[in-house]
């Protein structure tokens, strides 16, 4: 809860979102403590067969509520990987180094492209004296990161025989965009969080008071320290040129590490 989705929390007031969704549900705000509030309610009052539906459908929502248009792109590296862990473990011949090839290749070009078709096309036009309609103003899904390195590590887990593959598609479906750590991580490795799936039992009181000083220390190293230095790293790397001198770069380099 103490990090944020890059550039999502510390943007300066005046720039553009990045984001389809001009009110997207950050950690910090009372419209994601309302819909964690109604998961729980329904996650521990409802029937125990609906909990993975539930946690499924409560995190592609979510991940809705940031940019709807990217919801393709992450239920198909889901099924991308899904199905190449089974294929991985279904042969022993070469077949097997293919469909790891391709999982992973699918993976890393979706985020190359992503992360840095901008850079490449801005520059190539730059060079040659293109017209800049020509190149493209892609954003950068959500998330994008974290969900791709943690499914490549499963399918890469399985491919050397340390995790068998998941059967289950909702169970695999749930892994990927598991709302708590979809857009801000940590990478979970599968065997991790599958033996948390699989085994899971009702928290004690002491977990209980754990995990909620954990959202409140993470909320306040959030609002009251991150937010804080970010006002002034943002408003130096906003307008470097309006802030020369040695003082004002490390006071902006060093808010941001802050940050």
């Amino acid at each position: 809860i103490s990090h944020a989705p890059s550039g999502a929390l510390s943007r300066a007031p005046h720039a553009p979102p990045t984001n389809a969704n001009r009110n997207p549900m950050l950690f910090t705000t009372a419209r994601f403590i309302l819909f964690l509030l109604v998961v729980l309610t329904l996650f521990y009052w409802g029937p125990r067969t609906w909990r993975k539906w539930l946690l499924l459908a409560a995190s592609y929502y979510f991940y809705a509520s940031w940019n709807v248009r990217f919801v393709p792109l992450l239920l198909s590296l889901t099924c991308i990987d899904y199905f190449a862990a089974l294929w991985i473990a279904r042969y022993q011949d070469r077949r097997r180094k293919l469909a790891l090839i391709a999982g992973l290749g699918a993976n890393l070009g979706f985020l190359g492209f992503f992360k840095y078709y901008n850079f490449f096309a801005s520059g190539l036009v730059a060079l040659l004296h293109l017209h800049h309609s020509l190149a493209l103003s892609i954003v950068l899904p959500l998330g994008i990161s974290f969900h791709t390195f943690q499914s490549m590590s499963y399918v890469v887990d399985v491919y050397r025989g340390e995790e068998e593959p998941i059967r289950s598609p909702l169970d695999y479906a749930l892994f990927i965009s598991f709302f708590p750590q979809l857009v801000a991580g940590p990478i979970v490795r599968a065997r991790d969080f599958f033996k948390d799936l699989f085994h899971w039992r009702h928290p004690s009181s002491e977990e209980l008071q754990r995990g909620v000083l954990l959202m409140l220390f993470g909320l306040t190293k959030k609002m009251v320290l991150a937010d804080q230095f970010a006002i002034v790293s943002d408003h130096y790397f906003n307008n470097v040129a309006a802030h020369p001198g040695v003082l004002s770069a490390w006071s902006g380099a060093i808010a941001f590490g802050l940050q």
